[in-house]
């Protein structure tokens, strides 16, 4: 088993706090980038135990999660849950209890969107306190599992891609994540490579807008609109406007994706398989070729969606937010080559700028940018390779 997560069989809860054996005991981190060490207490200091009742779950502890939809399912849930998934890839779907700090849940709970993190486990969230309040014997958890550090969105690994698992699986994780969320709002998800796809249906194309502002994608729209009026629906949406079960319906009819960097890309690993995302990344005027790649590993995720790169603006471009010259070329050459049948090797996810450069990035340099906490901000590597 991977240092990382820590698995305890028939532990025993009681007045707030876990108690297992000695020998068994493991620090480990609650959360998948900061450390905060978390260890179970020694069961030799409760003495003997009697009125021992059973619990029917098993529990993740984590220590809290993140209001930005993005975070909330890339870092909180995909890394909790992968333990479970880790220890035995056929629970990826069983129901489980979520459990996190005290603190973090009396602070940060009711902004967190509990409907979702309720769907996903099949339970509502608990905590060490709100548990005890309910169980005031001790109780055997079947399998407490505990630690996420390095998987997620906020985890970088020396390849450059996203923290997606720790070992080759049976079963791709990502893939049984989003199969989960699917299955868990009853929606039968789509595939465009499995023999589902009609070429007789038009392709759903999707611009998602983002709190950075990218100017004249309406006209490019109403351009391409009128080209492909027989072949291609074109749509801007805002994802503000919808839930997360309507969010999902749309994405699961879209072929081609058009999005920033951030929250607006966060959905991208949802949609069928085949679909490809047009990445515009975000104006800069500081940085090479006009353009900073902020979250970019994000299209590291899924190995069956290929991600297109605008990869430079022009000077007038980043100045005033313009959609890019290159994003018609980059939408004809979408549609011509939709649906992407071949499975993606995540690498290739990454954008050519930055492929040219990490040969050049030593560890101490990687290391450096890592200990920053910097955002996952490309340009801030640059900055620190630069001085």
């Amino acid at each position: 088993m991977t240092d990382n997560i820590a698995y305890y069989k028939d532990i025993i809860f009681f007045d707030g706090k876990f108690y297992t054996d000695k020998k068994n005991l493991k620090t480990v981190s609650l959360h998948n980038r900061m450390n905060i060490p978390y260890i179970p207490s020694d069961i030799n200091l409760l003495g003997k135990l009697s009125n021992i009742e059973e619990y029917d779950k098993n529990i993740i502890f984590i220590d809290g999660f993140d209001r930005n939809m993005c975070h909330l399912l890339w870092d909180t849930m995909y890394p909790s849950w992968y333990g479970l998934f880790y220890n035995n890839e056929e629970d990826y779907n069983i129901d489980f209890q979520w459990m996190c700090n005290n603190n973090m849940y009396d602070e940060y709970g009711n902004g967190w969107p509990q409907d979702i993190l309720e769907i996903f486990s099949g339970n509502k969230i608990t905590t060490p306190k709100l548990f005890s309040s309910v169980n005031k014997n001790p109780i055997k958890i079947p399998l407490l599992i505990v630690g996420c550090r390095n998987i997620g969105i906020n985890c970088v690994n020396n390849n450059f891609c996203a923290g997606r698992e720790f070992k080759n699986h049976l079963n791709d994780p990502i893939e049984c994540f989003v199969n989960r969320i699917y299955l868990r709002y009853k929606i039968e998800r789509k595939s465009f490579i499995n023999g589902n796809y009609d070429s007789n249906l038009p392709i759903n194309i999707i611009y998602v807008q983002n709190k950075r502002p990218y100017n004249n994608i309406d006209k490019l729209f109403e351009e391409l609109g009128n080209k492909y009026i027989n072949r291609c629906i074109f749509k801007v949406i805002d994802w503000s406007k919808y839930n997360f079960e309507e969010q999902l319906k749309i994405l699961n009819s879209t072929g081609i994706i058009i999005c920033g960097v951030g929250t607006a890309r966060g959905n991208t690993p949802f949609l069928p398989n085949g679909a490809i995302e047009i990445q515009t990344n975000t104006h800069s005027l500081t940085l090479p070729n006009n353009i900073n790649y902020v979250d970019y590993h994000i299209g590291t995720l899924s190995k069956y969606i290929k991600v297109m790169h605008i990869n430079e603006y022009t000077l007038d471009e980043a100045r005033d937010k313009l959609c890019s010259r290159y994003l018609k070329e980059y939408i004809n050459n979408a549609i011509s080559s939709f649906p992407n049948y071949n499975k993606v090797n995540i690498e290739d996810n990454i954008p050519l700028f930055i492929l040219n450069i990490i040969p050049k990035i030593n560890n101490n340099i990687f290391k450096i940018w890592r200990e920053s906490y910097s955002s996952n901000d490309f340009g801030d590597l640059l900055k620190i390779m630069m001085k």
